[in-house]
């Protein structure tokens, strides 16, 4: 009896735990004008990159990326559609100090230089903050790196 009477209490609870996590309310941080959620902007994106070319100098290392080609007419955008704009997307520079950060900066030098002479685009991991960019890093079109992937494929 009282073996019966703790599984069908134990099944109850099993039960009724999703129908509680249902419940919860979802919190919008706060919202705009015409009820349109503002989120706080991403600290950290990535991309995908043809590597143009690598540099070294004596305060950064950076990677520059081929600017995309691709054309919004014709594929599966019809009449005047016009995709969302890219995020930081005049940025082509992702850079790394050379002094804060020197065996990312070498590690950054050799697996960008594999990817090109392998012909292999990368993926690109950088803080979107200008603030942060490395010594010799442009606000306008450069970036402070903090990962990069060989995408094998």
């Amino acid at each position: 009896m009282r073996g019966t009477l703790l599984s069908i209490l134990s099944a109850l609870a099993l039960i009724a735990a999703p129908a509680w996590a249902q419940e919860e309310t979802v919190r919008i941080p706060s919202v705009g004008p015409g009820g349109v959620a503002t989120l706080p902007a991403a600290t950290e994106l990535s991309r995908t990159c043809g590597i143009a070319d690598v540099g070294a100098f004596t305060n950064r290392v950076h990677v520059r990326c081929a600017r995309a080609t691709g054309s919004a007419l014709g594929g599966l955008y019809t009449r005047d559609y016009v995709p969302p704009p890219e995020p930081d997307a005049g940025v082509i520079y992702f850079a790394v100090g050379a002094t804060s950060d020197p065996a990312l900066a070498d590690r950054v030098i050799a697996l960008a230089n594999s990817a090109s002479q392998q012909n292999k685009q990368v993926q690109i991991f950088y803080r979107t903050n200008p603030a942060e960019n490395p010594p010799g890093c442009q606000p306008s079109d450069c970036r402070r790196l903090t990962g990069l992937v060989t995408i094998i494929q």
